[in-house]
């Protein structure tokens, strides 16, 4: 079997060169250290330094996430039995109901 194309030319095989990553250069000993901030010391509990007034927000936000949550199953839910009903109900053809519940949903949508 032959595998050879009618660009052949265009491709080398193997590449004339590895294709292996270049490490980066280390840093110079000429170079200043970063500066960093001093550390935030042990127990301080000034308003600046200290995360309680965020711990109790993201307690809050997660009570809040959790109730959108439940409340999303719930719409969830609903739709299903929605839908379950439109698709059931004796009257006209599957794909007509189908054409509108798509309609209404991609007009939801946008």
């Amino acid at each position: 079997m032959d595998f050879s194309t009618t660009v052949n030319s265009d491709y080398q095989w193997p590449f004339p060169k590895p294709i292996v990553g270049k490490p980066c250069e280390p840093p110079s000993p000429e170079a200043a250290p970063t500066v960093r901030p001093a550390p935030v010391a042990p127990y301080c509990h000034c308003d600046a330094h200290s995360y309680s007034p965020r711990v109790e927000q993201y307690k809050q936000l997660l009570e809040k996430e959790q109730k959108l949550c439940q409340d999303y199953e719930q719409l969830r839910k609903q739709m299903v039995d929605v839908t379950n009903d439109i698709l059931d109900h004796p009257c006209d053809d599957l794909d007509a109901k189908m054409t509108t519940m798509y309609q209404a949903t991609f007009q939801k949508r946008c």
